[in-house]
């Protein structure tokens, strides 16, 4: 019975040793599936993180030329607009030159003031003060500016 006995235990502490092996293995496997999977997660992060400073540096130079898109369409509107302006100071000195004589001869014929017509708002009503509208009038009264080109 003893000899059983010791024999059991001696069975037992094998089974115990080779259990205790087996663990040791799968737990081996596992930490090594972890480190493998961990250093996936790095491998991701940096390349995500790669990613996104690309995205943000590609977004940021569309910005930049956005921006300046938008400067110089800005600078081209004031200069239209100063175009503009200068066209139509123009264009009433031309007519207070020119006209004079033809709205005193409208007067006396009528006898009233509140017939008279400006050409240059009826030409602008209308219109906007935008590139097309400036290009129509600059178009429709070159031969009236031209002398105007020498001073």
């Amino acid at each position: 019975l003893i000899a059983e006995l010791a024999a059991y235990k001696s069975m037992a502490v094998v089974t115990q040793a080779e259990a205790e092996m087996v663990e040791e293995g799968r737990i081996n496997c596992l930490m090594r599936k972890l480190d493998g999977v961990v250093k996936e997660k790095g491998r991701i992060v940096l390349e995500l993180e790669r990613e996104e400073e690309m995205l943000t540096n590609t977004l940021q130079k569309k910005l930049n030329q956005v921006r300046k898109e938008k400067a110089m369409l800005q600078e081209q509107i004031q200069k239209e607009h100063e175009f503009n302006l200068e066209l139509n100071a123009k264009l009433d000195q031309s007519q207070g030159n020119s006209n004079v004589s033809i709205h005193e001869d409208e007067e006396g014929k009528d006898g009233q003031n509140g017939n008279k017509t400006n050409p240059r708002n009826s030409l602008l009503q209308g219109r906007g003060s935008n590139s097309s509208a400036v290009d129509r009038l600059t178009s429709r009264f070159q031969s009236t500016l031209e002398p105007f080109h020498d001073e």
